[in-house]
């Protein structure tokens, strides 16, 4: 874990070595997928504010939700991200990864983290990390690949659907999903 005052592109390094890790040849012997996740699941758990996340992905339908609600969308959530991010994995395992440049806002407390991560075969993909002081620490609560934001892109979408359909039927949709991804 960081300790207090570490820079926010030293907390992306810890994390890009820790998803390493996590595609290592190697682990496909140790547990393979599941040793995977709990890679991941122990650098997200460390590193990213999934209730902030969740907070700007759901909008008007975060504001108006019990907690406990809000509670089970976090859960279902982190789910998604982290199992579509395990499948990703192992494509940029051989990968390198440059640190472009870091910047903080004027009040010090966002900051952007620019990356471009280079697979062993294809192109190149810029990434750029957006992080806030949270609990003393900086913790991730954005991710752009290629200058598209997850936030922006699963707010399109899940804002609409809380609309329309309510908080709980995308909670079990998103749940339905996730056991898709598991069973792949």
């Amino acid at each position: 874990a960081p300790a207090p005052g570490v820079a926010p592109g030293d907390v992306i390094a810890g994390i890009s070595r820790e998803i390493a890790a996590a595609a290592g040849p190697g682990l496909e012997a140790a547990g393979g997928a599941s040793r995977r996740m709990q890679i991941l699941e122990r650098a997200a758990s460390e590193h990213t504010d999934f209730d902030y996340m969740s907070e700007l992905v759901l909008g008007e339908a975060w504001q108006g939700a019990p907690a406990e609600q809000r509670g089970r969308f976090v859960s279902v959530f982190r789910t998604l991200l982290l199992r579509t991010y395990a499948q990703q994995v192992a494509r940029y395992s051989h990968g390198e990864t440059e640190f472009q440049s870091s910047r903080t806002d004027d009040t010090g407390s966002v900051a952007l983290v620019n990356t471009r991560v280079k697979p062993a075969d294809g192109p190149a993909v810029q990434v750029d990390y957006r992080l806030r002081q949270a609990q003393g620490r900086w913790k991730l609560f954005d991710v752009a690949v290629d200058g598209v934001s997850i936030i922006t892109l699963f707010r399109a979408s899940f804002a609409n659907q809380a609309q329309r359909f309510g908080l709980d039927r995308l909670i079990e949709q998103l749940d339905a999903h996730n056991q898709r991804l598991r069973d792949t």
